[in-house]
């Protein structure tokens, strides 16, 4: 997820608050009370298509 994420250009930030990483500092801690849930939405929207796209590129071979 991240390196898919860091590759389309979803900030660190945004690909930190998905993996529930804690977000240091004075102003993260105490004073930015968005929840970001709308940023979130977008990138998981963009992992989902991202995350297609590579399985329709997937060989698949049936064995016997």
């Amino acid at each position: 997820m991240e390196t898919l994420l860091a590759s389309a250009r979803v900030s660190s930030d945004i690909r930190g608050r998905l993996q529930s990483h804690g977000i240091a500092g004075v102003q993260a801690r105490h004073y930015d009370g968005h929840d970001y849930l709308d940023e979130k939405r977008e990138a998981l929207a963009l992992l989902l298509h991202l995350l297609q796209e590579q399985s329709a590129n997937v060989v698949h071979i049936k064995t016997a």
